[in-house]
């Protein structure tokens, strides 16, 4: 290229440049921000030691929503006007894709994730303590019902052999059971100690007690 050709690519570049038109290859930064109007950060994105993340912010200047790489791990962030975690989408080595609903406190009260042994959604009090558990692992569903310490108080799966609830006592042991399998509906009454003390089963042959 001879330098009046030379001259006249730059020249052209100039001029591209003035009327907005100009195209880079490549930018690099470790920060980007993008402002409205009124010079306030609305958006930016930015290299961290966890890694990169990008946040968007609303009128106030509060972060309401991120997309963030931690640990290798992608994970999408949103967040109520007063700055509380509400919502978490990500991904988990061990648990899979997961997803975390947070109360006004931020605090979790649901959790949904499906990892290599099926599918699970927890409910939690605000105490913390696990309420309920919704479940399906190796083709079997069950729910689970938990009182406020935490302890199983209802339990109900189905099964290949058919559906089953089990009631506990606050001790844990089972008081109350009724299924239906094969041979037909049954159920059975326990005392403290989980020793069969009724119990009520109907077959082809009929009723028994």
């Amino acid at each position: 290229m001879t330098t009046e050709e030379r001259l006249a690519k730059v020249e052209r570049e100039l001029a591209e440049m003035k009327a907005g038109r100009a195209v880079a290859d490549e930018v690099r930064v470790r920060r980007l921000v993008l402002v409205d109007d009124e010079g306030r950060e609305r958006a930016a994105l930015e290299i961290r030691r966890a890694g990169p993340t990008l946040r968007l912010c609303d009128e106030a200047g509060k972060t309401r929503g991120g997309l963030r790489m931690l640990d290798g791990e992608l994970g999408l962030v949103l967040h109520d006007a007063a700055g509380k975690t509400r919502a978490v989408l990500a991904m988990d080595a061990i648990l899979g894709p997961m997803l975390t609903l947070a109360d006004e406190a931020g605090e979790v009260r649901a959790a949904l994730n499906v990892d290599a042994h099926g599918t699970r959604l927890i409910l939690v009090d605000a105490a913390g303590t696990t309420r309920a558990a919704l479940g399906a692992s190796a083709d079997v569903p069950r729910l689970a019902l938990f009182d406020a310490a935490g302890k199983n108080r209802a339990l109900l799966v189905v099964d290949p052999e058919g559906p089953a609830l089990g009631l506990y006592d606050a001790a844990g042991k089972n008081r109350a059971a009724l299924g239906v399998d094969a041979d037909g509906p049954s159920m059975g009454l326990y005392d403290e100690n989980g020793t069969l003390r009724a119990g009520l089963a109907v077959d082809k042959d009929g009723p028994t007690l």
